[in-house]
């Protein structure tokens, strides 16, 4: 019986420090720069890999929708996380330049 007691205080005690450690949720992380959804964005849709052609991106307009919470099937996060994402919209033009030999 006194085990048992000494058990329930330990459990107690540790809830309450394990309450007192963890830290409050965080705020949702701010919206990606212009800067930063270039870089992501282009690497995917310019393809330099030849040695007479590159191609360029003309940037129009990058425009953000409002943050929501991911999911695992359309936006890519772990599963069972609560990840928020912050959907984006850019429109540009690709060009090719010819390079001369």
């Amino acid at each position: 019986m006194r085990s048992m007691r000494w058990t329930v205080l330990v459990a107690v005690i540790s809830a309450v420090a394990t309450a007192a450690v963890v830290p409050a949720a965080a705020a949702p992380a701010a919206k990606p720069s212009v800067k930063l959804v270039k870089r992501l964005l282009t690497p995917r849709y310019v393809d330099n890999k030849y040695a007479d052609k590159r191609e360029k991106i003309a940037w129009k307009t990058i425009t953000y929708g409002s943050p929501r919470l991911g999911t695992y099937l359309s936006d890519g996060v772990p599963p069972n996380s609560r990840t928020i994402v912050h959907p984006v919209r850019a429109r540009f033009a690709v060009t090719n330049v010819e390079l001369s030999r």
